[in-house]
């Protein structure tokens, strides 16, 4: 099965209350542990699992002692089915949670952009906090499909505003010639002097790019003392991007997104 967890978690949020068990109890022998599983799955991760194949094995034994029934049960259980989303709704009422509203929303959008976009962590490991962050709150959230797209909305916004932030300290000569290494990236000091492979940047493959640039020494200086956020991921691919790329995003974050490039 897919998740793993850890003999202290596993009692400590895989254990079912008195009042749990009454819960399951009142459904249809059937279909006790799929709810169950259904249950303390979102108690531990914020959503609900689509799948058995979701829940951890050692979770699934241990609430299917507690129930005293069959793992097999969790089988024939229906994750999607009418059933299912059924017992999603009860699960919900039972745990005291309500729907997202608007406040909401916007509270979570200043979360996330304030506590997450600047570490630097992934869109998988962001939704995984942002699903937390929800439960925390007893706040069922919308689909995966939108929380993904909260996610990747703020990312987007923080990151225009960084590499905003970057140009803004550049002189204007030095932007100049960034921009020039980019309009003929095969020159000798062009775009394409460095290599391809973003998680491979050094100073060796940036330096070519560098000497041409006024007082590079100073402008280096002065982004390292920038308060520069832990490696932003959604910062880590500009190495990688094509010139032309490049050349298509709005010119006051061109000068920001080549300028980042040694220091990711």
């Amino acid at each position: 099965m897919g998740l793993r967890v850890s003999p202290e978690a596993l009692t400590g949020e895989w254990s079912l209350s008195f009042a749990d068990i009454d819960f399951a109890n009142a459904k249809p022998a059937g279909s006790r542990l799929g709810l169950a599983v259904q249950l303390k799955f979102f108690a531990a991760y914020g959503y609900f699992a689509t799948a058995a194949a979701e829940a951890p094995d050692e979770a699934v034994s241990y609430l299917a002692e507690q129930l005293g029934v069959s793992k097999v049960d969790l089988c024939q259980y229906d994750f999607s089915g009418r059933s299912g989303r059924r017992h999603c709704a009860e699960i919900l009422c039972h745990l005291g949670f309500r729907r997202m509203k608007r406040a909401d929303r916007a509270a979570l959008a200043s979360w996330i952009a304030t506590e997450l976009c600047s570490g630097g962590a992934s869109v998988a490991a962001m939704m995984k906090a942002v699903f937390l962050w929800c439960r925390d709150r007893r706040i069922f959230g919308p689909s995966r499909k939108e929380m993904e797209r909260i996610v990747r909305s703020e990312r987007q916004r923080f990151l225009e505003s960084f590499l905003g932030g970057v140009a803004d300290r550049l002189r204007s000569e030095t932007v100049a010639l960034m921009e020039a290494s980019l309009v003929d990236p095969d020159s000798p000091t062009g775009f394409h002097t460095m290599k391809g492979d973003a998680g491979e940047q050094r100073w060796t493959t940036c330096l070519p790019c560098l000497i041409g640039l006024p007082s590079s020494r100073s402008w280096i200086c002065r982004a390292i003392f920038y308060p520069l956020p832990a490696r932003p991921g959604s910062i880590r691919s500009f190495g990688g991007s094509a010139p032309k790329k490049r050349r298509r995003c709005a010119a006051t974050l061109r000068g920001g997104n080549w300028a980042f490039i040694p220091f990711s």
